[in-house]
């Protein structure tokens, strides 16, 4: 596939993101905490507020996730349009951390949500794990806010991204994401990218800043070029960034569009709660016209919607 044709495909699946960016979402904030279960308690109200727990803190992820992925492509496209070789490097690594984080919680909640031998049990299981994926983080002033906020500690430990992706790789993933991040972490890490920035060519004569002349001595024989613009380290760039950013995004999209809102299938919640979202819907107290919006705010007239049932 042509450079082209790869941005091409980025743009098009940025596209997809931005669908579900762009869209203005108002979640409420949920508790961190499940309510502890009471002694005799219905087993269908416990699984009814698992379930809502889970819904609010999954969605709070998902959208979080939407958004830092149209903008981490946001600024790749823009970086291979300016031919920026470390930008490329940059928002290629945040493109292949964010799959491996979506793929883990993915994985991680299917096999709670398949788990029915104990509902409540799975349940909770999912909601450990949701909560990790929205709480983990490396600022101590976030972390010291969260534990007053009654975060469990063991939800604020950040994921090592290279256990992330043997665990990828473990599930059928390519196992070129482990090279790639290392490739992509030498681009970005400056203690080791000073020759990544510059081209390598044999000769005995260089020139220092000013315009000095100096003699190379080295037994290699080769003199090192470091220019800006630097079109072979931009070439490069794209070359290895392209082709597996479009996978990236591809796989990234799937993931999030395939994991798990919460641990219970629909039959699940009809049976426990009687309803198949899990929630209690609240109707207003003056039936809308026919030709009106529908009260629950899809846009629809309401003799389309909620008027028709």
């Amino acid at each position: 596939m042509t450079d082209a044709a790869a941005i091409d495909a980025i743009s098009r699946a940025l596209t997809r993101v931005r669908e579900h960016a762009a869209e203005t979402v108002q979640l409420p904030d949920a508790d961190v905490q499940l309510r502890r279960a009471r002694a005799g308690e219905d087993i269908g109200r416990r699984i009814r507020h698992i379930h809502q727990m889970c819904y609010v803190h999954s969605s709070h992820f998902r959208q979080a996730t939407w958004v830092k992925l149209a903008y981490s492509l946001d600024g790749f496209l823009a970086m291979a349009e300016r031919r920026n070789g470390v930008g490329l490097y940059l928002f290629a690594r945040s493109v292949l951390e964010l799959y491996a984080t979506v793929l883990h919680l993915c994985l991680r909640l299917s096999a709670a949500a398949a788990d029915t031998t104990d509902p409540a049990r799975s349940g909770e299981v999912f909601f450990s794990e949701v909560l990790k994926a929205r709480s983990g983080t490396s600022d101590p002033r976030v972390t010291a806010r969260l534990r007053r906020g009654r975060v469990p500690a063991e939800a604020l430990a950040r994921h090592v991204v290279s256990s992330l992706l043997k665990e990828a790789v473990d599930h059928g993933a390519p196992s070129w994401l482990r090279e790639h991040y290392a490739v992509l972490c030498d681009y970005v890490h400056h203690q080791v990218s000073s020759r990544k920035v510059a081209t390598v060519e044999p000769g005995q004569i260089g020139r220092a800043p000013g315009g000095q002349r100096m003699f190379n001595t080295s037994a290699t024989g080769s003199v090192v070029t470091y220019e800006y613009p630097a079109v072979a380290f931009e070439d490069a760039a794209l070359r290895k960034t392209l082709a597996h950013t479009q996978w990236l995004v591809d796989a990234t999209i799937t993931a999030l569009e395939d994991c798990p809102a919460t641990p219970y299938s629909k039959q699940m919640l009809m049976r426990y709660t009687g309803s198949e979202t899990g929630f209690r819907v609240a109707y207003p107290a003056q039936r809308p016209g026919r030709n009106e919006p529908c009260w629950c705010g899809s846009g629809v007239k309401f003799k389309r919607c909620h008027g028709s049932r």
